[in-house]
């Protein structure tokens, strides 16, 4: 009685760790990830122990059900092991590995739907993905561009961008990404040119060393020009003037009627807008290429080019673009080829093994070509020579070809004619 007993609860026992071993091995997709290494061990050494048991305690018929069922535990647990261990290097260069995919939200349903004009239905895939993933920063913009562009619901968007902002917890960048979008919005649909402005500035004022407040101050300066253009095109007032007709048939194709403009004064509002804006570099660019034509002020140009290089946190392609501009610069100059091969060495000692170094290497070889254009060309002066020689008559070294007499055939007089046979 005592030995069934002792049956019946080693089997169930049994029976209970197999059920939740392999409840956890479905779950979980592979034996090594529902326990470790040395839980394994441990789990084979008190198998092996409890065969060893039952075979002395109760013999060998109830020893043969228990090696039945810790069999199928150990070979579940140890089988996919070593399997792995054989065959992962070739089944990895098939199937690019075991590692478990990335749990991140898949926008590309509501992408679909959108391209497809399904609006709605495409704004709900997009919640339904913010409801699994809260917070995910790219649909929370998709989210704001569907209610601002296509819905026509700014207030919306508005309201999701600025909840993306105020986000405790959330990096810099998504902050300034969510301010960016939202001034776009304010300014765009909205027409809120103030709070348009109010945002770049808190992106200014949030982050000031970063590239991100950079180019809002590059905003702010274009949005206080625009804002200026937009007021003084809404108060004035529309003139039809009379144009010159076919006016492509005069000499100079109607560039007499194009208005000129005073280099000077062009100029002079250009460097009274850096005044108020000094870190706004398209403006400063217009200006130096307003000193090199029409004003020719190689030296000022020189000056704003150098202050544009100066400035921090600015994008690699703006700094590349104004180190070759400064040599376009400086190679218009007479004596300039040494100056331009300083700028061009700036290049490849600030970005070393770079393409852009590459390129300016490049360009230092070809230098040798711009000093030998700014060499005189020594001209070779030809002597006077007697011109239309072969026409001229009359001169005993230049034969004759009317005096000379044909060669005769056969002594006879006349055409030459065929003779018969004798």
């Amino acid at each position: 009685m005592v030995m069934l007993l002792w049956s019946l609860l080693l089997g169930v026992a049994l029976l209970v760790a197999g059920g939740w071993f392999m409840h956890q091995y479905g779950k979980e997709g592979q034996a090594g990830e529902v326990m470790s290494l040395p839980a394994r061990l441990l789990f084979t050494a008190l198998a092996f122990g409890l065969i060893v048991f039952v075979f002395r305690e109760f013999g060998p018929i109830l020893t043969l059900f228990v090696v039945l069922v810790v069999g199928i535990i150990l070979g579940v647990m140890w089988v996919p092991t070593l399997v792995s261990i054989a065959l992962n290097p070739l089944s990895n260069s098939l199937t690019g590995g075991t590692e478990p995919v990335e749990k991140r939200p898949y926008y590309s349903r509501a992408v679909g739907l959108r391209k497809r004009g399904e609006f709605q239905t495409a704004l709900e895939a997009v919640q339904d993905e913010l409801t699994r993933f809260p917070g995910d920063a790219d649909g929370m913009l998709l989210r704001a561009q569907i209610l601002a562009d296509d819905l026509k619901d700014p207030l919306g968007a508005v309201e999701t961008l600025r909840q993306m902002a105020d986000t405790p917890g959330r990096s810099a960048e998504e902050q300034c990404l969510a301010l960016n979008h939202l001034a776009d919005v304010q300014w765009k649909h909205l027409k809120d040119a103030e709070g348009s402005r109010a945002t770049l500035e808190q992106i200014v004022t949030g982050f000031p060393e970063s590239s991100a407040a950079q180019m809002a101050r590059q905003r702010l300066a274009h949005l206080a020009g625009t804002i200026a253009r937009s007021d003084s095109v809404a108060n004035a007032r529309l003139v039809v003037t009379e144009h010159t007709e076919r006016i492509g048939l005069r000499e100079d194709l109607g560039a007499s009627k194009l208005v000129e403009t005073d280099g000077n004064v062009a100029a002079a509002e250009l460097v009274a807008h850096l005044a108020e804006h000094p870190q706004d570099w398209e403006a400063r660019e217009r200006l130096a290429r307003l000193y090199v034509e029409p004003l020719g002020r190689i030296d000022l140009a020189t000056d704003e080019l150098e202050r544009l290089l100066s400035e921090t946190q600015v994008p690699v392609r703006h700094v590349i673009r104004w180190y070759n501009e400064l040599a376009d610069l400086q190679l218009k100059a007479a004596d300039g080829v040494p100056a331009a091969r300083l700028t061009l060495e700036r290049i490849v000692k600030r970005f070393p093994n770079s393409p852009w170094a590459a390129q300016a290497e490049a360009r230092l070889r070809h230098l040798v070509w711009d000093e030998r254009a700014k060499h005189t060309t020594r001209t070779i002066k030809l002597g006077h020579y007697e011109a239309n020689v072969g026409l001229k008559r009359g001169d005993a070294s230049i034969p004759d070809p009317a005096k000379s007499e044909p060669a005769s055939l056969d002594d006879s007089t006349g055409p030459p004619q065929l003779r018969g046979a004798d």
